[in-house]
């Protein structure tokens, strides 16, 4: 009669694997954690260290993963900085430095600050002169290629190290200046005689300047109302929050970029151009033998 598959397992003369101690030991050490060394221990312990290894990339991957999105959102916060700016501002050297930050601003009627002190007095001269042309900042040296980005060229210095230029912020500054010191003219004794540009030439100059600076960053603050006691009218409450380029970092900024212009200007016809005191102290072109005067 045929043997079947069932019969030919259940053969008593079939060897088991207890009568085979190699197959019985083989197969025991692949069974038993504690099986032999040779089969048991060896493939669990190289089994964790590719376990481990796996968490290892798992954990690299992740890093890698949020490096990238924290770098993709710097990069798209900037980005965004810099096409406001650029949507805002002509090229500038100056514009690496632009910080954006809110400022809270209160301009109380009442309220006087060291710029608006009445009446003046030497200490608000000295805080006027460290942000407005004129004074202790104003001109840069840049260099030819920044010119260029600009379509324009400037007076070069007689070093060969740049080219004279201002920056226009420090130049309404200074137009600011000159109105207050003219309101205040019994504290200045401005007179016609004493400057390179007639008052009635230099401040109309200064409030279009001013007026078309503040026309061109047109501050889109709001400005809420309040009811107060004792007025029919409601009054706008002047304690407002703005959004503003860091004037100290734009300052600091320029400090560091203004040279020592003394002997590095020289007229094309008539010589160095020497002065006893602030270059250009009005900001505007002098005539010689006024502020400045020219050796040849």
């Amino acid at each position: 009669m045929p043997v079947g598959k069932e019969d030919e397992m259940n053969s008593p003369d079939r060897p088991s694997m207890e009568d085979n101690p190699l197959l019985f030991s083989s197969h025991a050490a692949l069974l038993s954690p504690g099986g032999d060394r040779e089969y048991g221990d060896e493939p669990c312990s190289y089994c964790q260290k590719r376990r481990f290894r796996r968490i290892g990339w798992v954990i690299q991957l992740l890093l890698l993963g949020i490096n990238a999105v924290w770098a993709g959102f710097n990069a798209t916060v900037r980005g965004e900085a810099d096409r406001g700016l650029s949507a805002t501002t002509v090229f500038s050297p100056a514009a690496e430095v632009v910080q954006y930050r809110k400022e809270n601003w209160d301009l109380s009627v009442d309220r006087t600050t060291p710029y608006t002190k009445v009446p003046p007095d030497g200490t608000v001269d000295y805080e006027w002169d460290q942000i407005s042309m004129g004074g202790k900042i104003g001109f840069l040296r840049i260099q030819k290629e920044d010119l260029d980005k600009i379509g324009e060229t400037s007076v070069e210095l007689a070093d060969g190290s740049g080219y004279m230029v201002g920056l226009e912020v420090f130049h309404q500054l200074h137009c600011l200046n000159y109105i207050r010191k003219f309101l205040y003219n019994s504290t200045y004794n401005i007179r016609e005689e004493d400057e390179n540009v007639s008052p009635d030439d230099h401040i109309p100059h200064c409030i279009d300047s001013i007026r078309l600076s503040l026309q061109c960053q047109a501050d889109l603050t709001l400005i809420p109302f309040k009811w107060v006691s004792g007025y029919l009218e409601p009054w706008p409450d002047f304690h407002t929050t703005h959004q503003c380029k860091n004037f100290e970092k734009i300052r600091e900024w320029a400090a560091a970029e203004q040279p020592d212009l003394r002997g590095k200007l020289v007229h094309p016809e008539l010589g160095v151009v020497t002065t006893d005191k602030a270059l250009n102290a009005s900001a505007l072109p002098v005539h010689k033998g006024d502020v400045d005067f020219i050796s040849g």
